[in-house]
């Protein structure tokens, strides 16, 4: 990597690489400009025929251009395509097409080398700006370093989280008190309280906290709250809350607790029949497992066929045994589940694994699995 001063504005010029490896990377360098070179376009183009990996991801990357460029017109494209971001400033996505590009005399006519050239010819054309080559080609960063052009590996676990792009799903008041009494009078706002069925309903009428949204969960507390909703509507002058049930004790659900606010979000999140899609991260040891476990349990139990789907057999496998446990203490009768993946002889008995997508899929629809 060559070491350099970086000056307020900053160019990232992206490698094909980074984004097969990567297809969001240009939404990962926060206000900054991002610049695609035509041979990448063209490189991306080569990749995306075919069944691999590399050309779904290619067709994925092609897709998110496509859907950028669509709206914009010519001059706007020319200008720089604003880079849509949560929160904060936004970068511009450029394309960069030389038509009397020169290559370098010593190097070959390769994609790299056009990166290269591409890469110096805009760094000279804009002094007034640090351009910046993002490759994960360690002969491409050295051949770079050596041409004195300024080059970084892309580090995303590094400079970006995926927290980063996620909307604040829950926020705490700690002085918010029972009913919400006291957030009601630090937001200034007139309150209506509405009982319908079983259900809890605040109106809230007044200026509205800009960061809240549809889905958000409000609470006092990490642990012992005493106050938890969700926002049902907002808008900037209104907002509908809901309270949520307590799931901590007597009240709760395929035979889990909550422990804490987390927890009880959650599990209220999971039993609302209007989310169709709940997505649960956090540590190891938070209940991740042990709830999905209990879950799927409860789903087979009804009749249900489950699905599951994670980055990897293992993380599979763990949380199939898991299933298979609880099944076996809740007394879940012909429980069996089936992934693709080797036989392992400490499997336990109603965990079957096949290495044949057509016999996996032929089973699961006949032969009494319930859970893939």
């Amino acid at each position: 990597m060559v070491r350099l001063d970086k000056k307020a504005t900053r160019l990232y010029v992206l490698d094909t690489n980074v984004l097969i490896h990567d297809p969001a990377a240009l939404y990962h360098f926060d206000e900054h400009d991002v610049v695609i070179p035509m041979t990448v376009l063209e490189e991306l183009d080569k990749h995306k025929n075919g069944i691999r990996e590399i050309a779904r991801t290619a067709r994925q990357i092609s897709r998110t251009l496509s859907d950028l460029t669509s709206q914009v017109t010519f001059d706007e494209i020319q200008q720089g395509i604003p880079i849509p971001r949560i929160s904060g400033e936004s970068g511009r996505l450029h394309f960069l097409c030389y038509n009397d590009l020169k290559p370098f005399d010593a190097l070959d006519d390769s994609s790299d080398n056009r990166i290269l050239a591409e890469t110096c010819r805009l760094r000279d054309e804009r002094p007034d700006a640090s351009v910046i080559l993002i490759t994960k080609d360690i002969n491409l960063r050295v051949k770079a370093a050596a041409l004195k052009v300024p080059v970084e590996d892309y580090l995303n676990d590094r400079a970006f989280s995926d927290s980063d792009a996620m909307i604040e799903g829950a926020q705490v008041y700690a002085s918010a008190g029972q009913d919400g009494a006291s957030l009601w009078e630090a937001l200034n706002v007139e309150v209506t309280v509405e009982r319908i069925g079983h259900h809890t309903f605040y109106q809230l009428s007044g200026n509205m906290p800009r960061h809240w949204h549809v889905g958000m969960l409000v609470s006092d507390s990490e642990n012992g709250a005493e106050f938890e909703a969700i926002v049902r509507e907002i808008s900037p002058s209104s907002a509908r809350l809901q309270l949520l049930t307590n799931y901590r004790h007597h009240a709760g659900v395929w035979g889990v607790h909550a422990h804490d606010s987390r927890q009880n979000f959650t599990l209220n999140l999971l039993m609302d029949p209007e989310i169709d899609l709940v997505t649960i991260a956090g540590n190891a040891g938070t209940g991740k497992t042990f709830t999905g476990a209990h879950m799927i349990v409860d789903l087979v139990r009804r009749g249900k066929k489950v699905g599951v789907t994670a980055v990897g057999h293992e993380v599979i496998r763990n949380l199939l045994a898991n299933c298979i446990e609880v099944a076996r203490l809740q007394g879940v009768d012909n429980f069996k589940c089936l992934h693709k993946g080797t036989p392992k002889e400490n499997s336990p008995l109603a965990l079957h694994a096949f290495n044949d997508y057509k016999r996996i899929h032929g089973l699961f629809g006949h032969s009494g699995y319930n859970v893939l």
